[in-house]
Order: structure tokens, then C-alpha cells, then sequence
């Protein structure tokens, strides 16, 4: 096992790396299932102001 800091700066990065792509994973599904349920809602507030 070597302790050389670099190798610990790629495992920082990598793990930086896999963060990131797990944040855009779920904004992704955000805005899927948001744009999935805007219309429904937008109609259920409607016909609640009626």
C-alpha cells in the first residue's frame, strides 16, 4: 500500500466525479417526474378555485 498523495487526490476526484453524476441523475428524474405531474396539478388547482 503506497501513501503517495496523488493517489488519494484521484480517489477525491472520483468520488466528486460519482457525487456529480448522482446529482444529475436525480435533477434529471426531478424534472421528468415534475414535468410528468405539472399538468395534474395545474388542473386540480384550477378546478379548486372553481
Amino acid at each position: 500500500m503506497s501513501t503517495c498523495t496523488c493517489h488519494k487526490k484521484k480517489s477525491a476526484v472520483g468520488t466528486l466525479t460519482v457525487a456529480g453524476a448522482l446529482a444529475l441523475a436525480l435533477a434529471l428524474a426531478v424534472a421528468v417526474a415534475g414535468k410528468a405531474v405539472l399538468p395534474d396539478v395545474q388542473r386540480y388547482l384550477r378546478m379548486r378555485r372553481m
